[in-house]
């Protein structure tokens, strides 16, 4: 069974036993839309690739989907500067993903990790720096790797290599789903040890100050009835 499969289907029980409702209402989804987009993503990759080129096709559940899920939370994003971040993140992580394609061993044999996966864990970590927040980093992930199956569809066809791209084929699908969950969770634990480490930080400096000011207000007590005395 694909990893992508596995994933979806740790994710669908997560929701319904009411696990990720925080981490889905701060993307801007339902519980109920989140599953949907599970169904339709897994039933999706059964469906026959569209061919739009004679050297590009696309998957239904691995490319179309995801992008309309993207599209989905970039308008749910706060502001204009969550959505530029949304797209400078995918922009620049479907060009580090390319990159990589270019420089890893074509044999999946010779490196420890699977690449696939390897792009998944870049993309997701480009798109926490970049996107920062929960929703900026979620689109990033998810069309970080898209993006990169763009490009290389673009060089192939620039340079005139054979060859026909399955946007959101085959191992693809795994680092498309796989991305986003790691650039998320990713804000998440970084994001919630930061809350509450800038709130402990707060806490002590409010209770120096309650301190302080309480010893100032002793000491000008005690110099008052010091002063009242000598009268």
């Amino acid at each position: 069974m694909p990893l992508s499969y596995i994933i979806l289907m740790v994710v669908s029980v997560l929701i319904l036993i009411g696990f990720a409702h925080r981490v889905l209402d701060r993307l801007g989804l339902s519980d109920t839309a989140a599953l949907v987009f599970i169904i339709a993503i897994v039933a999706g990759s059964f469906i026959p690739d569209i061919s739009i080129h004679p050297l590009l096709s696309i998957n239904i559940g691995g490319a179309v989907i995801p992008v309309i899920l993207a599209g989905y939370v970039f308008f749910q994003a706060n502001d204009n500067a969550e959505k530029v971040r949304s797209i400078l993140g995918c922009t620049i992580s479907g060009i580090a993903v390319f990159m990589l394609g270019i420089y890893l061993p074509d044999e999946p044999a010779s490196v420890i990790i699977e690449p696939m996966y390897i792009y998944a864990i870049a993309c997701g970590l480009i798109s926490y720096i970049i996107g920062r927040s929960r929703k900026a980093a979620f689109i990033s992930g998810e069309l970080g790797i898209i993006i990169s199956d763009l490009i290389q569809w673009i060089v192939n066809m620039v340079r005139g290599i054979p060859g026909t791209i399955r946007m959101g084929g085959a191992g693809f699908m795994d680092a498309v789903i796989l991305s986003p969950i790691i650039a998320v969770l990713l804000v998440e634990i970084i994001g919630e040890t930061r809350e509450k480490l800038q709130s402990g930080t707060s806490k002590n400096k409010a209770q120096e100050t309650r301190f302080a000011s309480s010893l100032f207000n002793t000491t000008r007590e005690a110099d008052h009835n010091v002063h009242r005395n000598k009268k």
